[in-house]
């Protein structure tokens, strides 16, 4: 194919250099994988994404906001053979009949490489029509239609070629409730019957096409009903949550042609739901059957959510009860009818478990000091073969490092009936898990909850237990300076305060410019059993129950590390919580805040900056520095191009301080730096914030 324009515009621009040449025999760049088989794209393809207006992200109820359409990318090679000058455009005609063309990429120019070959591309945001940028392109629309793309391509010859291709572009995002901790409440009538209608009750879905009020939502996952009638005694408790799948659908499409969008045309995705059935209070569901109810908690008296109650009957079946944060169950049974009463939970292993039990175990192991109940006991049981040894110290010590997320041979609680006597609070295996009771005794069942690992009452056993606390003092550790280069294989010394006896510690040591390969020991006898290696994190538990007094400039260990990149050891590396939470302890069993310097202060510096924490962050990070003397600092954050993206300013007093920073506060993302300025001194570093 013949562009004209193109060649007229090569002529006019051989003829003015004036001089002679052999014009170069061409038909036009050659496309090495112009494919005329449609292909079929949508948003779980790397080179299709929503428009950032897409109504999922800023509502639908936005003027502004789009649906049923994304941007694309894509991209093709050509090989010329006259000229190192290529100029291209891409069109886009919507449906593959219109002759109406739209401009994905105008006129472009670019260059061969060595091979004679070139790289053709396009991203409909960059399109210069201003709807297509904006809002993307349309999904295809009708029974099988699709939309065409038109790449046309000139020499430097002026020959072109053209390369044509069609694409379906369909809607794969599946819909969703918006908040799936929402607790949904349905009332009964005065007489007791429930009418389920779910479009009336749930609230929130989102889908980037569907509007929100012709989403459909159903009880079964291969057709659609949404509305059901019951008696609320039948549903399986009053006043309790518990856990509801639904399924939600979009509009779908007739992908079959036949006219019709059937159930299995449409995106559908499960989801769970939080239900509680309330009654009217006039309703007497039990009829004189004895009605058995339980608690779940802590030998501490700490209620624990998210337990599976099973009760299990030869002649009923009763549904799943999950424990709130209260720790509570009950279930209505028939009279005089044997059951068992079984209580299950098993994940979060590492919730509850630090290097402070691997001290108390070790102590109990060596005579030092025994664990004082038969529960804790169980618990320092990790490998689950009915005595304590060295090996459950190993076990566990691999769940802090985070080289295991479960324990292979046990689960993270298990329960015991309250009402069991321990005849060995030492050894007190075997002891039962479940009740098997008869109905006709029906009552107050309690089980005791007991986190495996934990023995020293730490586990946060239901959301409430997730309470805001005061920070611990912070113990200050250091590192030598080093500046590297990339591949460089460095030796990492770290220090500590010495005003204090270290009972142990853990944490994860973090740098993204390295990748840690090991450690050596040294006033501390760490070894490869205290450490766990993931790149460029790296995580260590130690501990010594009869304490450590580190001496004025020991160098407690030693770590290996190659560089990835040019870099300055104290620029990126900190102490943190990534994998293992950063934890120091006192002789007292006391729990400190071990924190990284950043940098090597002079003792007449005003202001000393230590390391963001956490660092890379998420969410929020506090910034800890000190001052000789109290006065004004100024924060400023800054992005790659050197805008300030955030300032702040204040009064501070003399010693510790530090600035909570939120993500909240600024838009940008990636690598920042920051400064802090006070009257004759200033510091800067930089940190990463994560999308």
């Amino acid at each position: 194919m013949k562009n004209n324009y193109l060649t007229v515009g090569a002529c006019l621009f051989l003829s003015c250099m004036g001089i002679g040449f052999t014009l170069a025999q061409s038909t036009g760049p050659e496309f090495l994988d112009c494919n005329s088989t449609p292909i079929s794209l949508c948003v779980s393809d790397d080179v299709v994404r929503l428009p950032s207006n897409n109504k999922i992200y800023i509502g639908e109820e936005n003027p502004d906001a789009s649906s049923c359409s994304v941007h694309v990318s894509q991209k093709t090679k050509v090989r010329s053979t006259c000229g190192q000058i290529l100029q291209y455009e891409v069109q886009l005609f919507l449906e593959e009949d219109s002759t109406t063309a739209i401009v994905l990429k105008p006129l472009t120019s670019i260059t061969t490489d060595s091979l004679s070959e070139a790289e053709l591309n396009f991203d409909s945001e960059l399109s210069p029509d201003n709807l297509l940028s904006k809002n993307g392109i349309p999904y295809s629309s009708g029974c099988n239609n699709y939309h065409r793309i038109k790449w046309m391509v000139t020499d430097s010859c002026g020959d072109g070629s053209v390369c044509e291709q069609k694409f379906h572009l369909y809607d794969c995002s599946k819909p969703l409730l918006s908040d799936l901790n929402y607790l949904y409440t349905i009332r009964c009538d005065v007489g007791g019957q429930v009418n389920l209608k779910l479009d009336s009750i749930l609230k929130d879905p989102k889908d980037d096409c569907t509007y929100n009020r012709e989403i459909l939502y159903s009880l079964y996952p291969d057709h659609y009903k949404q509305d059901s009638s019951f008696s609320i005694c039948d549903v399986p408790a009053v006043g309790v949550e518990f856990p509801f799948d639904i399924w939600i659908a979009d509009n779908g499409v007739d992908s079959n042609c036949d006219g019709i969008i059937n159930w299995t045309e449409r995106n559908v995705e499960k989801q769970q739901v939080f239900f509680v059935y309330l009654s009217t209070g006039n309703i007497d569901c039990n009829k004189g059957d004895p009605f058995l109810y339980g608690n779940i908690e802590t030998e501490d008296v700490q209620a624990v959510e998210k337990v599976e109650v099973t009760l299990a009957s030869p002649e009923h079946s009763y549904p799943i009860y999950i424990t709130g944060q209260d720790g509570k169950f009950n279930f209505g049974i028939p009279i005089a009818v044997g059951y068992t009463l079984n209580a299950y939970r098993n994940d979060f292993h590492r919730n509850g478990v630090s290097t402070l039990d691997l001290v108390r175990i070790k102590k109990h192991l060596l005579g030092i000091e025994e664990l004082s109940s038969p529960y804790d006991v169980i618990a320092a049981d990790a490998n689950n073969n009915q005595k304590i040894s060295v090996l459950d110290l190993v076990e566990l010590r691999k769940l802090i490092l985070g080289i295991y997320t479960e324990l292979p041979d046990n689960k993270s609680w298990r329960f015991v009936p309250d009402k069991f006597i321990f005849q060995d609070t030492l050894h007190p295996w075997p002891f039962p898990e479940t009740i098997t009771f008869n109905g006709s005794n029906a009552g107050n069942i309690d089980f005791v909850a007991i986190k495996i690992g934990d023995v020293n009452n730490s586990v946060k056993a239901n959301a409430q237990s997730f309470e805001i606390r005061t920070s611990p003092p912070k113990v200050i550790w250091s590192v030598n300076q080093i500046q590297y280069f990339q591949d460089d294989i460095i030796n990492i010394n770290f220090y500590v305060d010495n005003s204090q006896t270290i009972r142990g510690f853990q944490f994860t040591v973090s740098d993204p410019d390295l990748e840690f390969l090991g450690i050596a020991t040294g006033a501390m006898d760490l070894t490869e059993e205290n450490i766990a290696l993931f790149n460029d994190k790296m995580t260590l538990s130690w501990f010594n129950e009869e304490g450590f007094q580190p001496a004025s400039g020991d160098i407690l260990f030693t770590i290996k590390a190659r560089a990835k990149r040019n870099g300055d050891v104290q620029k990126n590396i900190s102490i943190n919580s990534d994998i293992t939470e950063a934890e120091q302890y006192g002789m007292n069993d006391e729990i400190l805040k071990p924190v990284l310097r950043a940098s090597e202060s002079k003792s007449d510096d005003q202001l000393i900056l230590f390391a963001p924490e956490p660092n890379p962050w998420r969410e929020k990070t506090i910034i800890p520095f000190e001052l000789k003397e109290s006065g004004t600092i100024t924060f400023e954050l800054f992005d790659l191009n050197g805008s300030c993206v955030y300032r702040t300013k204040g009064n501070f007093g003399k010693g510790k301080n530090e600035i909570t920073l939120s993500s909240s506060d600024f838009t940008s993302r990636g690598l920042m730096y920051y400064t802090l300025k006070t009257t004759g001194s200033s510091s800067i570093q930089k940190m990463i914030v994560l999308d």
